[in-house]
């Protein structure tokens, strides 16, 4: 440590004790500069790395969301057909019972 100068403060000293005056200022200025120019850029490094983040998420979920939106449409139109074609075969088998009965109370003249 170095020793504090009589009626100075006991501010921070300077890294370099070789350089004193107002050399010495200058090379803590800068060197503190440095540090906070460090600190900002890794901070606003940080948010744009939180930024993308949080864009790949949005972009992730509107894919996901699509293809939801999809597949519920295509099964929607599998549960049509499907109910389609059941429906066709109910009314084929009713109106085949319908001509059985029919044919059968018409039967052969007595």
């Amino acid at each position: 440590m170095h020793p504090v100068p009589q009626g100075g403060s006991a501010g921070p000293r300077p890294p370099f004790p070789l350089a004193g005056g107002f050399i010495g200022a200058m090379l803590f200025s800068c060197v503190e500069f440095a540090k906070k120019e460090t600190t900002f850029m890794s901070n606003s490094e940080a948010a744009r790395h939180r930024a993308e983040a949080n864009f790949k998420k949005k972009e992730l979920q509107v894919r996901e969301g699509a293809k939801a939106v999809a597949d519920y449409e295509a099964t929607g139109r599998a549960v049509e057909k499907k109910t389609a074609r059941l429906k066709a075969l109910r009314l084929a088998k009713e109106e085949e019972r319908r001509q059985a009965e029919g044919a059968k109370k018409s039967g052969p003249p007595h």
